[in-house]
């Protein structure tokens, strides 16, 4: 998967990555930034900590 962000769109997600409450959704922050930084998938999974028991929809 490709994620292409301008630098504007990054300069705006790390401030909200910083400031969001619901780890969940900073985490989701997270995922976009490395999957434009060049990371797989399954490298993202692997940084947030992801276990397929504990998302079996993920895959």
């Amino acid at each position: 998967m490709t994620i292409k962000l301008s630098l504007e769109e990054k300069v705006q997600i790390k401030p909200l990555h910083r400031n969001c409450k619901p780890r969940k959704f900073a985490d989701r922050l997270k995922a976009i930034l490395r999957l434009e930084d060049g990371f797989s998938g399954v490298e993202v999974g692997n940084i947030l900590l992801l276990d397929d028991q504990e998302n079996p929809g993920r895959r």
